[in-house]
């Protein structure tokens, strides 16, 4: 899928320029196509489930000195659990699509909205999802989201996995552009109930490349 030109639809789309920011952020931001999580909110998400496990564990077996960084990558990034929990404010539920599970040859990509995936072994987070009816990948390490012809999702999907991506379907209602859930407070000391970052690394509505 080389070449560009623009399709001329309003995509949300964030780059990491600089590799400062991690990609699940960006990932989580494409998702929801709005600028709704900083790194902050999701490193307070992976505190709270960090010491969630720590009591869990202290009441078990006893380990009052055990502190958990399954969460994270290597101090850096974040794993699928924090965002798990990050989507539970939309309503959203992301569960993983396995290599040779007989489950997937069932899925229509048809009815679906979106997927996310991550390179296995590393803090490395990408988004595919529909807009408007159309399949984009919104990879934070390029310039513009890629679009996808939705006949070859299922084949791309594959791809990624051959490359060592874990891929997850994401199941919930998605809107087209970023919008709080209703009721949702400003400024959450959890991570769950982000206010709209001002000032975003990358962030801007561009169009998407096209596919060939």
């Amino acid at each position: 899928m080389a070449g560009s030109s623009n399709r001329g639809a309003k995509l949300y789309h964030e780059t990491r320029r600089d590799r400062s920011t991690p990609s699940a952020v960006h990932c989580l931001n494409a998702l929801l196509q709005g600028p709704l999580f900083g790194e902050s909110d999701l490193t307070a998400i992976t505190i709270k489930l960090d010491r969630k496990e720590r009591l869990n564990l202290q009441r078990e077996f006893n380990l009052s000195a055990y502190s958990s960084r399954h969460f994270w990558f290597d101090g850096f990034g974040f794993q699928v659990e924090v965002l798990q929990e990050a989507l539970k404010t939309w309503d959203i539920q992301i569960t993983p699509l396995h290599p040779r599970n007989a489950r997937k040859s069932l899925i229509d990509f048809e009815q679906e909205s979106a997927l996310i995936c991550l390179r296995d072994y590393k803090e490395d987070w990408t988004c595919v999802r529909k807009v408007d009816g159309e399949w984009y990948e919104f990879d934070c390490h390029h310039e513009a989201p890629e679009h996808v012809p939705g006949f070859y999702v299922p084949a791309y999907i594959d791809s990624l996995e051959r490359l060592g991506w874990t891929v997850y379907l994401v199941q919930g209602k998605l809107l087209e552009t970023g919008v709080k859930p209703a009721g949702q407070a400003r400024g959450g000391d959890d991570g769950t109930r982000s206010p709209p970052k001002d000032g975003a690394e990358g962030i801007g509505t561009v169009g998407a490349r096209d596919a060939m």
